[in-house]
């Protein structure tokens, strides 16, 4: 996961930093999705830091909005990323449709 950011007002250019693998869980207690990584170079490289990051499945719904949407245009790209989740996709789709 890759994390950008530019001045709003004066671009002196972009710095990233990059969560190589994050432990992802989802938080009952606050009903989200969070994304963890420990001990993360800043974006001078000068401290490490803890990232977490939270989604809400709001959040999550709308990126999978934005996949679904923009797949059209490069399907092969969204099948070989998804392919190896398609069991927790069709789990979800289950989970979100409900008994019939």
């Amino acid at each position: 996961m890759k994390i950008s950011r530019k001045g709003s007002s004066r671009d002196e250019g972009e710095s990233s930093i990059e969560l190589a693998a994050p432990r992802v869980r989802w938080d009952g207690e606050h009903g989200c999705i969070e994304l963890s990584e420990a001990s993360i170079g800043d974006f001078t490289g000068r401290s490490r830091h803890d990232y977490e990051i939270t989604l809400s499945p709001v959040e999550l719904g709308r990126i999978l909005e934005e996949l679904s949407a923009a797949s059209g245009e490069n399907a092969s790209a969204v099948r070989e990323g998804l392919a190896p989740y398609l069991r927790a996709l069709l789990r979800l789709v289950g989970i979100c449709v409900g008994p019939f």
